[in-house]
């Protein structure tokens, strides 16, 4: 059983930004789950993870990098400070996307 990623919204705000979600091209799609591409300003996908945990953990961990990214965070920053900033704006991802919270729930469990 595969799981697409079709029922996902099409984009998600992060602080400021709304990140599109987009495929991942076919030669990209080979060496990688997913991708965040800070210049176009999007989470690149694969069409299809082999479970929902998958798919999942793939969009969480490429929206990591797009907090990261959008709140220019630096691993010489320390991780308390690192840690405060994350939450902040994983409050804020979950408050701004119904959506995008909704469509996570789901697929976990599948």
């Amino acid at each position: 059983m595969t799981i697409s990623v079709d029922d996902l919204p099409p984009a998600i705000r992060v602080g400021p930004h709304d990140i599109q979600f987009a495929r991942l091209g076919a030669a990209d799609a080979k060496g990688n789950y997913g991708t965040f591409v800070p210049a176009e300003q999007q989470i690149q996908l694969q069409q299809e993870y082999s479970s929902g945990s998958m798919a999942a953990e793939t969009v969480l961990h490429e929206l990591l990098h797009a907090i990261f990214a959008v709140a220019t965070v630096q691993v010489k920053q320390g991780e308390e400070h690192i840690v405060s900033v994350v939450a902040t704006y994983l409050a804020q991802i979950i408050r701004d996307n119904p959506e995008f919270v909704a469509w996570l729930k789901v697929t976990v469990r599948k």
